[in-house]
């Protein structure tokens, strides 16, 4: 019960308004409507980081709305990467297909050096996409560590004791 009252009191900003966790006893309450909602029988104290970010899903995206460009790029330059590796076996097929069948030597090195720009291609997008997450990552990462050092500075010295330092300093170094 102690960790699930210290990832509550870190969580607060997460968990719905109409429950107020300062205690235990009302984290059990707001622990009971949970999995009433979500009708598991058990749950134990790691899920209720995974329970309520899940749940909100909508409060963590207004840590990427300066990474719009970055969370649409990524994604689609990374769809781009496997259209082009789909393409291989199309074009290996061919090769075999028409090439080898036919003994046709020129027609081979057309599709190999196809082949070649197709894995050029299929990097430099593999490269932007990453670039383009990473970049997005970054943000949301400084953005939600910032949020969450803003946080820890609004406890109170009772909170920050019950908690630890050891858990806050893991909390903004490992966790995010």
């Amino acid at each position: 019960m102690y960790i699930l009252y210290q990832n509550a009191i870190l969580l607060q900003g997460f968990i719905p308004k109409k429950y107020k966790v300062t205690s235990t006893v009302e984290l059990c309450d707001w622990w009971t409507e949970c999995k009433k909602t979500i009708g598991q029988k058990v749950l134990n104290s790691y899920d209720i980081k995974l329970f309520t970010g899940g749940f909100q899903v909508k409060k963590l995206l207004k840590y990427l709305k300066d990474y719009k460009l970055e969370s649409v790029m990524g994604p689609l330059f990374k769809m781009l990467e496997a259209s082009f590796e789909l393409f291989v076996p199309l074009v290996m097929a061919n090769i075999i297909d028409t090439g080898i069948k036919n003994a046709d030597q020129p027609y081979i090195w057309k599709m190999c050096g196809m082949l070649i720009l197709l894995a050029a291609i299929g990097l430099t997008c593999s490269l932007t996409a990453q670039y383009f997450s990473a970049k997005a990552a970054v943000g949301f990462g400084t953005a939600l560590r910032n949020d969450l050092f803003r946080h820890i500075n609004s406890l109170s010295y009772r909170e920050i004791d019950t908690i630890g330092t050891s858990t806050l300093i893991t909390r903004m170094t490992s966790d995010i």
